[in-house]
Parts: structure tokens; sequence; C-alpha cells
């Protein structure tokens, strides 16, 4: 869903079924974007090889606000992978690795236990980590910090 760098890409090989089962969906009205990540049964999140150490897909905070698991197909060095690991919410699968995206996805199909145990988990670590109110307090108390610095220097 979206309209990223590699949308047109993408879009060839759902054309030409290269893509497999498939669809691409065009951005949502936020009214709706909630209904919308909550049909998935799990997301993905790609990230390429290099990018890990500048950026954050901001996909993956509404994945874990659904509730669903997350296959993040990018370096096991990047934030999404941290978090993925800590909380124990996805899996993670080297950049590139189509044969791995295919063994995470088959297994998640396969234990639909796991992958519910997975999404609730996501669920709980956005509620405990990721919420607007949860990130200014961090960005409050960062600024605090370098406020307090500069009037000791």
């Amino acid at each position: 869903m979206g309209d990223g760098a590699k949308r047109d890409e993408i879009a060839a090989r759902v054309a030409d079924g290269t893509a497999g089962h498939s669809r691409l969906f065009r951005f949502v009205p936020s009214d709706q974007f909630a209904d919308m990540m909550a049909a998935a049964d799990v997301s993905l999140v790609t990230l390429e090889s290099g990018a890990e150490a500048i950026g954050v897909p901001s996909k993956f905070y509404n994945i874990l606000a659904s509730g669903r698991p997350t296959v993040a197909l990018m370096a096991e060095t990047s934030e999404v992978a941290r978090v993925i690991a800590e909380e124990e919410c996805g899996l993670r699968v080297a950049a590139g690795d189509a044969a791995g995206l295919s063994r995470a996805v088959a297994q998640l199909a396969a234990d639909p236990a796991l992958a519910a145990q997975m999404g609730a988990r996501a669920r709980d670590a956005f509620e405990r980590r990721f919420t607007l109110q949860h990130v200014a307090a961090q960005f409050l108390d960062v600024f605090s910090q370098v406020v307090a610095e500069s009037k000791r220097a």
C-alpha cells in the first residue's frame, strides 16, 4: 500500500503475475486506515541494505498498532529488526533473501496461534513504547537534558 519509490516496479510485477498473489493498494483515507491495516494477517516492511542506520519505515509503527505480526526484510542491525527481536512481534529476513521471506510467510500461515501471539505482542509494544504521548515524553526528556547540560557549560 502506498506510493513509495518502488511502487511502479512492484505494480509491474503484480500486473505481469510475477508477484504471486500480491495486491497493491493506493493510500486510503485516514478514517479507513485502521480497518485496512486490520484486514491483513501479517504485514511486510522492507528497507534497502545500507539504509538501516538512517531510517525507519514509518509504517512499522502503524503495523505495531494494528496488532499484526511484521515480516521485516532488512538487516538485523536496523531499528525495526531490533524492536522485532526485543518484543518477539514478527520475523526478520535478510534483505534480498526471497527464500527466507517465503519461509517466514509460510511459518506464520502454518501457525496462526504464533501469528496471533506475535500480533498481541506488537500491540502491547506499541502501547508501552510508541504512542504519541510516550514518544513526546521521550523528546521532552532529551530536550530537558540538553538544556540542563547547556546551563552547566
